[in-house]
């Protein structure tokens, strides 16, 4: 049970078990008026050894407008039959929006190097079916709830060798052999394939790119995914 909010509407500190935890806001605090933080952020997973059924990961990073890194975290989704390479992608960009959420709202531009994701997000590719099914639906819809709060959320895709310090994040948890170069997305464009196929209709497959306080890494366990 929550203490009795102060009069700024902030929860004052509490203390649990002899641990003292800081005030926290009520709600995000307002940006400057008249103005909005831009934020560029990027995101990267892998499953390895084996895409689908290995050890899902993820690693994302988060800067300011002016280049400071404000977030740099990696984590595990889960491991085993219900994991992909895919599942790891949103799981990356899921970290992201929750990290945002509790901030002001803002422009974000998120960056990755996954044909799927990317696609899905910008609302050119549909979401049908596949192992990532629902933290897809989970990423919509947190995203939307976002947006709707004021958020500016862009996605573009990027090379993967411009997303080479998210990589290296989403494989340092794993301790596998790094994966095939192209394997991934190969996965991306058999996931989107089989999503169309669902409806009726295959798609080609879009190639190419789309219209980036001290850094804290951690590494964060995703249980239940």
């Amino acid at each position: 049970m929550l203490p009795p909010k102060t009069r700024n509407g902030n929860h004052p500190a509490r203390i649990d078990s002899g641990i003292i935890s800081p005030a926290y806001p009520a709600r995000p605090l307002p940006s400057r008026a008249g103005s909005m933080n831009e934020y560029f952020a990027w995101f990267d997973g892998a499953c390895e050894p084996l895409n689908p059924g290995g050890t899902a990961s993820f690693g994302v990073i988060v800067k300011g407008e002016n280049g400071t890194v404000l977030l740099r975290e990696h984590g595990v989704v889960g491991k085993g039959k219900a994991m992909s390479n895919n599942v790891a992608e949103y799981a990356g960009v899921l970290h992201i929006l929750k990290y945002l959420s509790s901030r002001p709202p803002g422009r974000v531009t998120i960056h990755g190097d996954s044909n799927l994701v990317i696609n899905q997000l910008n609302g050119k590719w549909r979401v049908r079916k596949g192992l990532y099914l629902s933290i897809a639906v989970e990423t919509e819809e947190l995203l939307a709830h976002l947006r709707g709060l004021g958020w500016q959320i862009s996605f573009c895709w990027t090379p993967r060798e411009q997303n080479e310090e998210c990589d290296a994040l989403s494989k340092k948890v794993g301790n596998t052999p790094d994966s095939i170069d192209g394997f991934n997305d190969r996965q991306d464009n058999q996931d989107h394939q089989d999503d169309c196929a669902q409806e009726g209709f295959l798609q080609g497959v879009v190639t190419g790119g789309y219209a980036d306080a001290p850094a804290v890494e951690r590494s964060l366990p995703m249980a239940g995914r």
